[in-house]
């Protein structure tokens, strides 16, 4: 439920786990379906703030560094 950011997502949820009895898994479901996805202006801005991470570490012969570029890659 937390991971719900917009709060008529969150009472919507809410209110079909408990109609519906759900079990906390598929509550965890619901949610990522109610979930609005990215817009393309967003995915822009992550893309463009990731790329500037990984040309600032400057990885690219250095397998140290590569285990930090991982999460921004995923």
């Amino acid at each position: 439920m937390t991971k719900a950011k917009d709060a008529e997502i969150r009472v919507k949820v809410l209110q079909e786990a408990i109609t519906n009895l759900l079990s906390s898994s598929e509550v965890r479901e619901l949610v990522k379906t109610q979930q609005l996805p990215v817009q393309g202006k967003e995915w822009q801005t992550r893309i463009e703030a990731i790329t500037k991470k990984i040309n600032k570490l400057q990885a690219w012969d250095n397998a140290d560094k590569h285990s930090k570029i991982k999460p921004l890659l995923q």
